[in-house]
């Protein structure tokens, strides 16, 4: 009998061991396949991650964390920091950033994701220090790791904070350090997450001119590229720098195109950002009605997503649209609700002017001790800005007038004087000198600007007197891509109709490669002489590349033009290409009219360039109807 038992006892035991050995064997293949899921979710895009796939493999990746590494468990708070930043959710990616890097990281470039993340989170509710403070602890890892992409990125990040704390001079030379780098690495030039960063930290300096250049090259990067789900924090970018410019019109145009792409990506915090973009476009415009219901949407989504930053700017615009739709105690509880929030916040240079509206309002209330405080605190903060922005890089903005662009030259040169003590004593000796060249300097550009003028007269006058066009002349590249912008602009301003020609000799090397120039020479005036004999008096015709032609309707639909279009081809394709025997010339034609949302003319063309017909035998034809600008 006890035999028996010690049988029974003994099978039990190995049933309970087998059983304990297939729980460790599962267990140690769902660990490989967490581990393997993160590695390949770590590897794509952060718009291309699937929320309910990431959240669902990290949820048990971090119920049982301590069976995995720690880059892998950081690796999961960076897939979870980029869903939450994929829904606008800042507070959520925030602290998912904070508790990766409360881990003992192995990985350092796992480590500088992290911070720039936190950065990140920082920047958006309005806390700079943080944001400073982060990016020089990123940099001092970057330069340990070697890591170019990382340096470019932190550098970026400092950049802009120091342009957000009014520390122009020192945001001017962290960009050219970036531009440095970006010179011996062009691979970066392209790079859209830094290129974003570096047209924030120039507008941020003021610089809106250059912040509008880069981010129209970012926008035609992700047309180019195909990366289209983050397009309304692109059109946002690039209105805002209109917006600053005082092109009121393109602004208003460009928030709209991020309206647009926020509700197709059904994003709330986007739409709000378009919502607050329209309503000061509005306020500007004198449509107080319009601009009050827009940014009170705003203020709504602001509010509920506890996003400090852009709430503050909201409810300033607010205040100014309730006083100019004369609801004088609506503008008073909202610039009490702007007041509570300022605390927590850094304000930067375009918020200064809450100090005023607050002076004023208290003023109106009979609090005069209040109200000439927060006047004196305007009048500080106000000074900070304006004294660093006289060495920033708004010198060198090109739009400035010349007179002040020499009186601010006068001011960096005394600045750069005074910093030296050797020289402290003989500054005011100094900046006399300085004023007489300044003076001198002026004389001298306002000379050459005349004599510039007076020559590009003569040449002109001279230009239109000798050459008597004939009718196989077309304009040259550059003066082709000239006549195209301007016409471009000007039918936008004054909206009317353009339509816009593209020819393309698709063939075009091989006519190179099998004729002699002569041929070539003919077969290029023969081309031109049929193309202006088939346009009117007031259209235009041009060179774009050899091969590549661009023809201009103006106060033309495409509708209209089309005709022309067709006889164009026939006429080449009866008179023309008989000479070459057998060899077949592929040519195609692609029409089209710019629409409203069509804001920069370059990237209109390389569309329309792009939709042309393939090329094949003979002669392929395209026509695209817009309902004009």
């Amino acid at each position: 009998m006890k035999l028996i038992i010690l049988i029974i006892f003994i099978l039990l035991n190995l049933h309970s061991l087998n059983a304990l050995a297939s729980e460790d064997i599962a267990l140690s293949l769902a660990i490989e396949k967490n581990t393997q899921k993160i590695e390949e979710f770590f590897n794509l895009t952060k718009n291309s991650l699937v929320s309910d796939e990431v959240i669902s493999v990290s949820s048990e990746v971090i119920k049982q964390r301590k069976l995995y590494s720690k880059n892998t468990i950081a690796k999961v708070f960076i897939l979870l920091a980029n869903v939450a930043s994929n829904k606008n959710d800042v507070d959520r990616a925030f602290q998912f950033a904070n508790d990766g890097l409360m881990l003992s990281i192995n990985d350092l470039s796992l480590k500088l994701n992290l911070l720039l993340k936190v950065a990140s989170g920082y920047y958006a509710k309005g806390q700079y220090h943080k944001v400073l403070e982060i990016s020089n602890d990123a940099i001092l890892i970057a330069k340990s790791t070697v890591n170019t992409k990382y340096m470019l990125l932190t550098l970026a990040y400092r950049s802009m904070a120091y342009a957000l704390l009014a520390e122009y001079e020192k945001a001017f030379e962290g960009l050219q350090k970036v531009e440095s780098i970006i010179e011996k690495n062009q691979a970066f030039s392209e790079n859209i997450e830094l290129l974003e960063i570096i047209a924030t930290a120039h507008y941020y300096l003021g610089d809106f001119k250059t912040a509008l250049t880069i981010n129209q090259k970012i926008l035609k990067l992700r047309y180019d590229l195909s990366l289209k789900s983050d397009l309304a924090v692109t059109y946002y970018n690039l209105a805002r720098s209109y917006h600053r410019l005082g092109m009121l019109d393109d602004a208003y145009n460009a928030y709209w195109e991020t309206k647009k792409y926020a509700q197709e990506k059904e994003s709330d915090v986007q739409l709000a950002y378009a919502e607050l973009g329209l309503g000061e476009v509005l306020l500007l415009q004198n449509d107080f009605k319009a601009s009050y219901i827009a940014l009170l949407k705003a203020e709504k989504i602001f509010k509920i997503q506890s996003l400090d930053k852009p709430y503050l700017n909201v409810v300033i615009a607010l205040a100014k649209s309730s006083y100019a739709n004369e609801k004088i105690e609506s503008a008073h509880q909202f610039l009490q609700q702007a007041e509570k929030v300022m605390v927590s916040m850094v304000l930067i240079n375009e918020q200064m002017e809450l100090y005023l509206l607050l002076s004023a309002m208290y003023e109106s209330k009979g609090k005069y001790e209040k109200a000439l405080y927060l006047l004196n605190q305007y009048i500080v903060a106000n000074q900070q800005f304006s004294e660093n922005k006289l060495s920033n890089i708004l010198l060198r903005n090109n739009s400035l007038p010349e007179q002040d662009k020499s009186r601010q030259l006068v001011i960096k040169l005394a600045e750069k004087s005074e910093l030296s003590a050797t020289y402290s004593k003989k500054f005011k000796k100094q900046a006399y000198i300085i004023f007489i060249l300044s003076i001198l300097v002026i004389v001298l550009i306002v000379f050459i600007i005349v004599y510039a003028i007076k020559e590009r007269s003569r040449r002109i006058n001279i230009a239109y007197d000798e050459r008597e066009k004939p009718l196989y002349f077309l304009e040259s590249p550059i003066a082709t891509k000239q006549i195209y912008q301007r016409a471009y602009k000007k039918a936008r301003k004054y909206d009317y109709p353009i339509s816009i020609g593209y020819i393309s000799i698709d063939n075009w090397k091989e006519l190179t490669f099998r004729f002699n120039k002569k041929i070539l020479t003919e077969v290029s005036k023969t081309i031109a002489t049929l193309i202006n004999e088939h346009i009117g008096e007031f259209d235009s015709v041009g060179l774009i590349n050899e091969g590549e032609y661009l023809l201009l309707y103006p106060h033309q639909s495409s509708q209209d033009v089309e005709k022309e279009f067709e006889q164009l081809k026939d006429a080449l394709n009866v008179r023309f290409f008989a000479n070459l025997g057998d060899f077949s010339v592929n040519i195609h034609f692609t029409l089209d009219t710019p629409s409203v949302q069509d804001i920069d003319p370059y990237i209109f063309l390389s569309r329309l360039s792009e939709t042309a017909a393939p090329a094949g035998s003979g002669i392929e034809y395209s026509s695209k109807k817009n309902s004009g600008l």
